[in-house]
């Protein structure tokens, strides 16, 4: 039996570019519309629903890839839910997913290239446990509602929701990534020319945890703000934000280096440095190299800033003991974005 895949096209007042959110649930896609109004009010004069129609099911594999394919495909045909009728549609930039069953980092790293060129971002409902250490993901969001018992120390969430956010309904999962994806559908309707990392920075920097850091049994970086979020000024008023490092160790002394980096507007390229394990790094907005090298951080690795995944293998010899190498982001002016637990991989002397 096909599977309908909704999607919401603002028409919106004012010459703000029209935002789209493919959803995979009639339910979820009613509660987005809802969240939309609820979100924005009278500013949105008009609110249309349609529906993509596609062979997928959502819980299976096929799923991971036709969502991708689908939300970058703008010749498909979609149906209007309210009329039957065929319609065109904008380009997607959230696609909404309420189910469980993912393993979250595997699928957005898997699916960083596809979901970066064409400027998508996936909303997840975060009710499945990841492994320990899982860092938040990259082009997607996870969030949970800060009323939901045992929901806000899961490795990997980025977001909690207030309960009735802003009006929206928060009482089950689906209705919170509902929400999710209402508020990430219109900061990019507020902020046509933001990128998803952009976005999540804006996000990020005005949640309520990020004066003192990521922290993922305290829903990640905290409640959200919208309102505050999409106040901020300017893209050059958006921290940096770092990027989701892998490492692996194909022979002794050589470690091969993933990097995904957090694309917003002032990023320039990645660098990863080799740092002493029993560092502890203050938490601040954005670090200047003097910060780093007080750190005792050597320098391994600077990424091609054209390469959509960087990744190379470097020769390290290293005396005994255990050390952390760090990703930053850095615009290339002196600034580079700040240490979170979930930046570092560490690694024993010697890569043995």
């Amino acid at each position: 039996m096909a599977r309908f895949w909704l999607l919401i096209a603002l028409l919106l007042s004012g010459p703000t570019e029209a935002a789209s959110i493919l959803v995979n649930s009639a339910h979820g896609s009613s509660q987005v519309v809802s969240d939309i109004i609820a979100v924005k009010g009278s500013g949105y004069v008009d609110v249309t629903v349609f529906v993509d129609r596609t062979t997928a099911s959502p819980s299976d594999a096929t799923f991971d890839a036709n969502i991708v394919s689908d939300a970058s495909n703008t010749s498909a045909t979609f149906y209007s839910q309210q009329t039957s009728s065929p319609v065109n549609h904008a380009t997607y930039f959230v696609t909404n997913n309420s189910f469980a069953g993912f393993t979250l980092q595997t699928w957005d790293l898997a699916n960083y290239a596809a979901l970066q060129t064409n400027q998508i971002m996936m909303s997840w409902a975060n009710t499945i446990v990841q492994p320990p250490n899982t860092p938040p993901p990259v082009t997607s969001t996870t969030s949970t509602a800060t009323s939901a018992p045992g929901n806000f120390s899961t490795p990997g969430l980025e977001f909690g929701i207030a309960q009735n956010y802003l009006g929206c309904i928060t009482t089950a999962p689906s209705y919170v990534t509902s929400c999710m994806s209402a508020i990430l559908g219109m900061m990019h309707a507020d902020h046509p020319t933001w990128t998803w990392g952009d976005i999540k920075g804006a996000l990020r920097q005005t949640a309520s945890n990020w004066s003192t850091g990521y922290d993922d049994t305290n829903y990640g970086y905290g409640a959200i703000s919208y309102t505050a979020a999409t106040a901020v000024a300017s893209t050059s008023s958006i921290y940096l934000q770092p990027p989701v490092i892998t490492a692996s160790v194909p022979s002794p002394n050589h470690l091969t280096l993933t990097i995904y980096p957090a694309r917003s507007s002032r990023r320039d390229h990645e660098v990863v440095y080799l740092m002493p394990a029993t560092y502890v790094w203050p938490v601040k907005n954005e670090y200047a190299l003097s910060d780093i090298t007080a750190a005792n951080g050597t320098l391994i690795y600077t990424s091609n800033n054209t390469d959509l995944i960087p990744t190379a293998t470097v020769s390290l010899t290293t005396p005994p003991g255990l050390y952390d190498l760090v990703g930053f982001t850095t615009d290339n002016l002196g600034a580079y974005s700040r240490h979170e637990t979930w930046t570092q991989f560490s690694i024993q002397d010697q890569c043995l």
